[in-house]
């Protein structure tokens, strides 16, 4: 039936196999072999708060329109934001934060924005331009790369 070489083999297998799969310890179970303060690190816990950006002098913030494409004369407003998607009613543009902490926004004029999140200046540039140029407008802010 078998040869006693295949038995070898499949054994020498068998035998590779339980040992790979034993000695399978993820890092929470090394660690919890170690001694306490052993050189293994520690982290603070996960639960503490994060303390979200605040943009300063220098930074870039992009920012993103969603128009109503239906809104023709919103969308030609804003057309020179971007061409490519301003058709579908998408809009983007780079706005460098300057040395006195405003943005200048067309049509806006200057913004005050250092010290405020992004999440913050995007409700405010939203609450801006749904009141002086467009109801149906959705703003989204984000943080370019900075600048020195």
């Amino acid at each position: 039936m078998f040869s006693m070489k295949r038995i070898i083999i499949i054994s020498i297998a068998v035998v590779l196999q339980m040992l790979f799969l034993t000695s399978c310890l993820t890092t929470r179970q090394t660690n919890l072999l170690q001694k306490p303060g052993g050189g293994v690190p520690s982290y603070p816990p996960m639960s503490e708060p994060v303390e979200e950006y605040k943009v300063r002098m220098g930074d870039q913030l992009m920012i993103f329109l969603t128009i109503n494409p239906m809104d023709v004369s919103t969308t030609q407003l804003f057309s020179f934001f971007s061409v490519i998607n301003a058709v579908a009613g998408e809009s983007s543009r780079s706005f460098p934060v300057k040395t006195d902490g405003t943005i200048y926004f067309p049509y806006l004029g200057d913004i005050y924005v250092r010290g405020l999140t992004t999440l913050e200046i995007q409700q405010l540039m939203e609450k801006l331009i749904n009141e002086n140029i467009s109801s149906d407008c959705i703003v989204k802010v984000f943080l370019e790369n900075r600048y020195y």
